[in-house]
């Protein structure tokens, strides 16, 4: 009766250690999901933010070449070239400001009317890079000022300075 008692006191153990371990690892999931739910929700927000303030600048006559001309830069790259980044462009080309490339991580899976290059190696001299993906500019910053002398700003320092 002893063998049966410490058999069965085990195999409640183990049963209780898989539930507690498929308890631990289904929480796990749904905390990150739940990350990553929230972190789209901030980039939603951000994008809406710079749409409504660019929308807003174009009412009141202002043109982004002016934040350009301002700050004395004559060469723009632009990194991203989705939705924003591919606006961004289309308006400095139409301004005059001279936009001499972009950069995107995917750049080989990119068709656009400009140069598109990788963040590798060292990138072209320009005055200025805009940062079109300005959700993740904290980790992109450090990676374009290892390959560029050029001044790094979020497209939202342009928006906002006019």
């Amino acid at each position: 009766m002893g063998c049966v008692m410490i058999i069965l006191l085990m195999a409640i153990i183990v049963i209780l250690s898989a539930v507690i371990l498929f308890l631990y690892w289904n929480m796990k999931y749904y905390r990150d999901r739940t990350d990553e739910e929230i972190d789209k929700v901030q980039k939603g927000l951000e994008f809406y933010d710079i749409l409504v303030r660019w929308l807003k600048l174009r009412q009141e006559q202002h043109t982004l070449a002016e934040f350009f001309s301002e700050n004395g830069y004559r060469s723009v790259a632009i990194y991203g070239v989705k939705e924003i980044g591919l606006l961004l462009l289309s308006e400095l080309r139409q301004e005059g400001v001279d936009v001499r490339y972009a950069v995107d991580r995917d750049a080989d899976k990119i068709s656009a009317d400009i140069s598109v290059i990788k963040p590798s190696g060292s990138l072209p001299e320009v005055d200025v890079i805009i940062v079109t993906a300005s959700h993740y500019f904290d980790s992109i910053y450090p990676e374009l000022k290892g390959l560029t002398q050029a001044e790094i700003i979020p497209v939202e320092d342009v928006l906002w300075s006019l």
